[in-house]
């Protein structure tokens, strides 16, 4: 089981995600900070690949699709419910939208990922087409 994400050094600035980005090569950073270009998907399995511990994976993972997402959807970084019932108890790190007042828990599905055993191909997939499906929906509305 991979612990919940989200402990915080403390810092609500978004200095944590500018920290991560810093650490990637310049190539990847303009994949996800200018606009149009292809959901990362390589940046992600190279992730999941990575021997870093499941944390930090989840903490780098969870910031490339939000700041992908962020870049092209509009959105912006956000705590929120990470279950959709009325009582919640569990918050986490994901993005949402203003125009819509939409959340979406980017940490759960990346949590799925990380934890898989055999599937995380499908897992990948799914998000992807989530994502790349919230980016057909904002042009529409741009």
């Amino acid at each position: 089981m991979v612990p919940m994400w989200g402990q915080s050094d403390g810092r609500e600035d978004g200095s944590e995600v500018e920290d991560i980005l810093a650490r990637l090569s310049v190539a990847e950073r303009e994949i996800l900070t200018r606009e149009g270009e292809s959901f990362p998907r390589a940046m992600l399995e190279k992730e999941v690949a990575a021997g870093s511990d499941d944390t930090e994976k989840i903490a780098r993972m969870t910031a490339i699709v939000g700041t992908w997402l962020n870049t092209n959807t509009g959105s912006v970084w956000e705590v929120g419910p990470l279950e959709d019932t009325r009582y919640s108890r569990r918050f986490g790190v994901g993005v949402a939208r203003q125009s819509d007042g939409s959340f979406t828990p980017l940490v759960t599905a990346v949590e799925d990922i990380v934890s898989a055993d055999g599937n995380r191909s499908d897992l990948l997939d799914r998000l992807q087409s989530f994502a790349e499906f919230d980016r057909r929906q904002y042009l529409k509305r741009s």
